[in-house]
């Protein structure tokens, strides 16, 4: 390849022109001296790919499903692919062109990844979105499985490429520096085990309730707190806890106070369209078929637990997800892939919060109310 190969002119159309006495170029597959360019036109000089993307393609608006409104991705999946396994004309993979490809797949997972856990979400806006219960844990890495396929749609399996190609889909598969979220509605009955010798289970509890309150009032989920330390003396000021001003369920309860917890309950009753998040630091009380939390975990409401394990304890054997946390904040996550729970690779550092900070900013909530959609629209 030249200094000066070829030549690039707009006039009402793009085109390429070689330059005289240079090597053939070729233009989306076929060799010519000139050809019209198009947005994605590929252009092969030698070794050489260069790729035309028009400025209007380059500077238009994100398409409606990957839109970010208020720090959300609107429930926009996750790119996952696949990906194409191009071919040159000597039947050897191009190994640039997949190198391309991966790059952009991981660009954009990250992007995804930053939009999910963004934490300048405006207050209350996520509603009844489905990431509304979706809140940034902490930053960490991740590897996610990069599906390939032929030009014909067959699949490729990443040992039968190049190794310049295996490594390209290394680099991709893998991100790290990128917000880990905990998924507290995986399902219509999700359980979250958080488990630490010291502590850190607790600021970590603090720090994913006081998110979720701020992404969602509290006519979209109410919290039950059956918490028995005065680490948790705070949540007595979100205005998401359930129960009634004039008794003495609006305050979080012991899990000793099981005549406490059975009127709770009753008074919530089985069926519901707003979710309810039980926060609970007794795993005894998933575990026992007698619990007066029974009646609420069996029932037909959407309901996300959140229990708290340290030292010794045992996790409740109906966890969907167990957040373990180490030494210095890092933590593994576990979760439940069909019948065991198999380790998430990479290492997250979760980010927690103080009580000190969590009181203020429950206080700050308790002077807010939220009024119902339905209410809004009847106005």
């Amino acid at each position: 390849v030249e200094a000066h190969h070829l030549v690039v002119e707009v006039d009402t159309a793009v085109s390429v022109t070689q330059l005289a006495g240079m090597q053939p170029i070729e233009v989306d597959g076929r060799r010519c001296p000139r050809g019209e360019l198009a947005p994605g036109s590929v252009i092969v000089v030698g070794d050489t790919r260069l790729s035309f993307r028009s400025m209007e393609a380059a500077t238009a608006p994100t398409p409606a499903t990957e839109m970010v409104d208020s720090g959300a991705c609107q429930g926009a999946p996750r790119p996952d692919g696949p990906i194409v396994v191009h071919h040159d004309r000597y039947g050897q993979v191009d190994t640039a062109r997949l190198a391309n490809d991966l790059s952009a797949l991981a660009a954009g997972r990250r992007r995804w990844f930053e939009r999910r856990g963004r934490a300048d979400i405006g207050l209350w806006q996520r509603g009844a979105h489905p990431d509304a219960f979706s809140v940034m844990a902490g930053v960490g890495s991740t590897r996610l499985a990069v599906e390939l396929v032929d030009e014909h749609g067959g699949p490729v399996t990443p040992g039968d490429l190049p190794e310049v190609a295996q490594l390209a889909y290394d680099d991709s598969a893998g991100l790290s520096d990128v917000p880990i979220t905990a998924d507290l509605a995986g399902a219509y009955h999700w359980v979250t085990a958080i488990v630490s010798d010291g502590p850190e289970n607790i600021g970590m509890a603090r720090s994913v309730i006081t998110r979720l309150a701020h992404q969602s009032g509290p006519s979209d989920w109410r919290l039950v707190a059956l918490v028995g330390t005065a680490e948790h003396d705070w949540l007595a000021r979100v205005p998401h806890l359930a129960g009634s001003s004039t008794d003495d369920t609006r305050r979080p309860i012991r899990p000793t106070e099981w005549g406490a917890i059975e009127r709770l309950v009753s008074g919530l009753g089985a069926t519901g369209s707003d979710r309810l998040v039980v926060l609970c630091d007794d795993p005894t009380l998933l575990r026992h078929r007698d619990s007066p939390l029974r009646p609420l975990l069996d029932s037909a409401r959407p309901l996300s637990v959140i229990v708290l394990v340290s030292g010794e304890a045992a996790v409740p054997t109906g966890s969907d997800v167990v957040w373990e946390i180490g030494a210095r904040w890092r933590a593994r996550r576990w979760y439940r892939d069909g019948a065991p729970l198999s380790v998430h690779t990479g290492s997250i550092h979760v980010a927690g919060l103080s009580h000190a900070h969590a009181r203020r900013s429950a206080a700050r909530l308790g002077e807010l109310a939220d009024v119902p959609d339905q209410l809004l629209a009847a106005t």
